[in-house]
Formats: structure tokens, sequence, C-alpha cells
């Protein structure tokens, strides 16, 4: 955990002591494993953990970390809950009182993914959600979900030309879906800007995507297919129906992927990534191999944070 205050970080006690007993299982503690292609939301203070793999295995279970106590629980679900599949790549967002979790790459099933389900954190229960429209955005994995109001928002992500199985044959999805929630309808997003050049963002994969006073933002990503990595940045206005390229002032983050992003006040942070080895001494050495990936031996693992001043639109970095 870093402080927006001192910008001192703090390596949070995850010892059995702070376990409650909801995680212990015949003696055994029950923590979450070491993972990556997993998602981390928020509701009501709390923070929610779900899906992700390592080389041994792949999660399915929900858990749920209180900064407070700091203590990780599971939810006791619903015997009636439709759970998803274990998988990782997947996105997630909260809208209402439902985190709805979208794609990814199912584990037992071998394949990329399109469904839809929602976990509700009143009645601890998760749902498959049947949407009432033919258009589905075709099945991906490490793309962006970002909540506007009552609508989802993807974007990027990988898919394969035989989806929904893998095969190696990369495509990357330029298009932008909408879900709305409300009347459970999928919307192909047609941006039209009558006096603008049309401009829109690359396909891409393992991007940073964040929503801030009623607009979505994407940047970095990395495309398999013209293996590239990127630290563009660009804006979907969501009353005008168009795409904008920005130009953040100051030193930004290299090209990357897999970088996360949080929105604080007017304040975005910006932390990691991987991104290509530039010198023989830089940084770790990423052993993360997502379905197919030989290309990752030359990453390099980033540890860095930046901060974008939303009301400036200046980009620094902190100095620890």
């Amino acid at each position: 955990m870093v402080s927006s205050v001192d910008w001192a970080w703090e390596k949070l006690d995850t010892s059995p002591a702070w376990v409650s007993e909801e995680v212990r299982q015949g003696g055994n503690v029950s923590l979450p494993f070491k993972r990556y292609g997993h998602s981390v939301v928020v509701y009501q203070d709390k923070v929610y953990l779900w899906g992700g793999r390592n080389d041994q295995s792949v999660c399915n279970t929900l858990f749920c970390f209180d900064p407070r106590t700091r203590r990780w629980s599971v939810p006791d679900l619903k015997s009636q809950s439709t759970k998803p599949p274990a998988c990782d790549g997947h996105s997630a967002c909260v809208i209402g009182n439902m985190m709805y979790v979208f794609g990814g790459f199912e584990d037992s099933a071998q394949q990329f993914s399109q469904e839809l389900y929602a976990y509700d954190f009143d009645e601890n229960a998760w749902r498959y959600i049947r949407t009432s429209t033919e258009i589905l955005p075709p099945q991906r994995d490490f793309h962006s979900a970002v909540a506007i109001g009552e609508d989802m928002y993807i974007f990027g992500g990988r898919s394969d030309e035989s989806a929904p199985y893998y095969t190696g044959r990369d495509v990357y999805h330029p298009e932008l879906y909408r879900f709305n929630t409300r009347l459970k309808e999928w919307t192909l997003v047609t941006p039209y800007h009558p006096r603008r050049k049309p401009v829109s963002p690359r396909g891409r994969r393992s991007l940073s995507a964040f929503e801030y006073n009623g607009n979505l933002y994407i940047t970095c990503g990395y495309n398999g297919i013209e293996k590239k990595h990127y630290n563009d940045f660009f804006m979907f206005n969501v009353a005008g129906n168009y795409w904008v390229e920005l130009k953040p002032k100051g030193s930004g983050p290299a090209p990357r992927r897999r970088m996360s992003s949080c929105v604080l006040d007017n304040r975005v942070f910006f932390f990691g990534g991987t991104s290509p080895r530039t010198r023989p001494d830089a940084g770790s050495e990423s052993s993360e191999e997502e379905h197919g990936e030989v290309e990752l031996r030359g990453l390099e693992n980033h540890g860095d944070i930046f901060i974008l001043d939303m009301c400036k639109f200046y980009c620094r970095w902190p100095i620890f």
C-alpha cells in the first residue's frame, strides 16, 4: 500500500492472525495465492478479488479484504448461485450493488469467453446474465471494463481467428461495446463527430482504463500482431460519442502493458507494468506467460508510479 500523502510504501500483514474464520478450512488457512490475470474491485470500502491464475492452478473463489481490519474473508455464497468458471484475463467492474464479470480465458474449457456474470453484494449470490440482444462482444481476454453510470464499456483484449478456441492466431479488437445493466442490452458503439477527423485507439490487450467526469480513458497496452507496446492516451467522450487522442504534459510511462490505474479525486495513479527490455541490467524479467506467448522473455517489470493531474493534465513521477 502506498500513501498519497507522504508516498511511503507499507507492506500489509496478511499473516494467519489477520485471516477470518470463514477462510480457515480444516485448520489450514486459505489465502489468495500469488496470481495474475485476476480482477480487483471496491465496494463499500472493501476490496474484492476474483479469478486469476499461476503456473499451477486457476481460481474461481471470491475473496474479500477489509483494509480497516486487514482481514481476508470468503463470502458465504448462496447455494443456488451460478458461479463463473475459473478463468483469467477477464474484466470486472461495479455498478450499483453488482460486480459484473465479462470474458476471460476459461481453464476447464481451454477457450476464450464472451459470457457475462454478476455478483450481487447484498445477496451474496452469483447470476448468469442473459442479454436481450443478439449483439455480443467477441470472445476475448485481457480487455478492459469501465463503469459509467448504468453502463459497462468494454474495449480491447485479445481473441483468436478460431475463437472461442485458442490456435495462436491472435485477433485484437478495436471496437467499443457498451452494456446497459438496466435493459440488459449490448450495443456496438459507432463513434462519430461531424467536425473532427475520425480517430480511435488501436486494438490492444493488457491496457489501462478508467473513468473520469463521465468519460472513458485508455492508455498503454500491447498488440501481438504488430508486436508493439503503447503509451498513447485516448479519451472517449460519452456524451459526444467520439474518440480524441490526448497529449498529457510531462514525462509519462514508457510504452508498456499490465499497468494498473486508480483514480483518487482529480488525480490518476499508474503503477507498474512490463515493457521490452532496453538494457541487460534493466529491472527484473517477467515470468508470467499468457497463452501462447514466447516473446515475454524480453520483458522487464516496472515498479514506478506516475500521477496524472486531470485538472492540469500534467503527468509527473514522484521521487521516493
